[in-house]
């Protein structure tokens, strides 16, 4: 019954889902830059995690600034942090600057894993322990890999295609992914 927005004047807002009415509003410390607000949320035990400039996360219930990532080592724009459910656990998987993605746990931000994945502008897709990123030119590709809680290794590239923000989705076991005018 929530809506949770990344808005203008690093503003996150929380608005009754029904009513449109705010339930809190604050504004997040720091400096405003436009680029930084294209990030959508990952909502997961009782926080909202996401990109603005770098890794953040409030509380679900107060807007109230829970942990925030190193600026230098989670900075990062467009994307968007994704949960994976993994043995009975809920943690947050989001692409990084430095072409990096990696896998933090969301009541702490303490990081786990960091990978080079070549990764883009694009939200991370994930399917069971398989991870999809996208990259912003053919020659890194689309990557897949298999993800354990100690880190993810690759297990496929497809170089045939790029994009600089659409992210994959995955249907009945197929990747789709739009990139240089086709699909």
């Amino acid at each position: 019954g929530r809506l949770y927005i990344l808005g203008a004047g690093r503003h996150v807002r929380c608005l009754n889902a029904l009513t449109g009415d705010d339930i809190w509003n604050v504004r997040l410390p720091g400096e405003f830059r436009d680029e930084f607000w294209d990030s959508s949320f990952a909502v997961v035990d009782g926080v909202a995690v996401f990109l603005a400039g770098h890794l953040i996360a409030v509380e679900l219930e107060t807007g109230k600034v829970k942990w925030q990532g190193d600026p230098k080592k989670t900075r990062g724009t467009h994307s968007s942090p994704v949960v994976w459910k993994h043995d009975n656990q809920e943690l947050v998987v989001v692409n990084v600057a430095g072409s990096e993605t990696i896998c933090v746990k969301p009541a702490t931000g303490e990081e786990l894993w960091r990978v080079k994945s070549e990764a883009g502008l694009a939200t991370p897709v994930i399917q069971d322990d398989l991870l999809i990123i996208y990259s912003n030119s053919r020659k890194k590709g689309m990557r897949c890999f298999r993800m354990k809680l100690d880190g993810a290794e690759e297990i496929w590239k497809y170089q045939g295609c790029q994009d600089k923000g659409s992210s994959p989705v995955i249907v009945d076991g197929h990747v789709f992914v739009q990139g240089e005018k086709r699909l």
